[in-house]
């Protein structure tokens, strides 16, 4: 019984597809820790803290994930906070009110 060109060019791709699954190097989403949001990071400022040192250790890898991109982004809006919780500060007076200016 002679097979056709074809038919083996088909089955070898489909063995190929089949195959393709079955050797994936990317990390099992299963043993990762959970996806935690920017605001339980804002919450949570020591395991934002432990999560930054581990995406900044290994930024080739870690950089995009989502907990790295969301413990980045509740850091930077915590060390940004509000002016509206700031005291009366005086203006700007442009060296009226330095010492060493004479008056």
């Amino acid at each position: 019984m002679k097979i056709s060109c074809a038919r083996n060019l088909a089955t070898l791709l489909l063995a190929s597809f089949t195959l393709a699954g079955c050797f994936d190097e990317s990390p099992s989403t299963a043993s990762e820790e959970p996806t935690r949001s920017v605001e339980w990071f804002k919450a949570h400022q020591v395991e934002r803290d432990a999560t930054l040192q581990r995406c900044w250790n290994n930024p080739g890898e870690l950089a995009d994930t989502p907990n790295c991109v969301n413990a980045e982004q509740a850091s930077r809006k915590d060390d940004t906070g509000s002016l509206r919780n700031l005291d009366d500060i005086e203006p700007l007076s442009f060296g009226k009110n330095r010492p060493d200016t004479a008056e």
